[in-house]
């Protein structure tokens, strides 16, 4: 979803549930915009054995959410968007 589109956008559902079950965790393209710190958190939170996958308590204390700004920092981008979708 960083990209655009989720993985496996343009397959059948099902196919793309299966592919999903069965393919590695996905990664981003080389041609993505997306820091170091945003891709190893996402990377934490889509590993497929749930016992090395990081619960919602650790990626709370992440560098990237630990010194994430308050929800309210996003209202004036959120109606720009708005705006001029």
């Amino acid at each position: 979803m960083v990209e655009g589109e989720p993985p496996y956008f343009n397959d059948q559902p099902f196919q793309a549930m299966k592919l999903i079950r069965d393919q590695p965790a996905p990664t981003f393209s080389r041609h993505a915009n997306v820091s170091e710190e945003l891709s190893d958190m996402l990377s934490r939170c889509v590993v497929k054995d749930v016992t090395r996958r990081w619960s919602a308590a650790d990626l709370l204390r992440h560098p990237m959410t630990s010194r994430a700004q308050q929800p309210a920092i996003l209202a004036p981008l959120i109606l720009r968007n708005q705006a001029n979708p």
